[in-house]
């Protein structure tokens, strides 16, 4: 491969790959609606200057979400 990393090996990978797949589509969640809600009021996502994409949640929050979402 012509990315190939030489400082890598398989005992000692540097790179992983994970392999991920969808299990259900649910609707979309305004910060606004997420900001409602007191439960979610430490939430990392919601505090200024986060990337949304790449914001790490808590698993009461990840379980109040399901919730709000109707999947629990």
């Amino acid at each position: 491969s012509k990315y190939y990393d030489a400082k890598a090996s398989r005992e000692n990978p540097r790179w992983l790959n994970i392999d991920v797949k969808l299990t259900r589509k649910t609707r979309l969640l305004s910060l606004k609606e997420l900001r409602d809600h007191p439960e979610l009021a430490g939430m990392r996502i919601l505090r200024k200057g986060n990337r949304l994409s790449v914001t790490p949640v808590d698993p009461r929050e990840w379980h109040f979400i399901i919730k709000l979402l109707g999947a629990a």
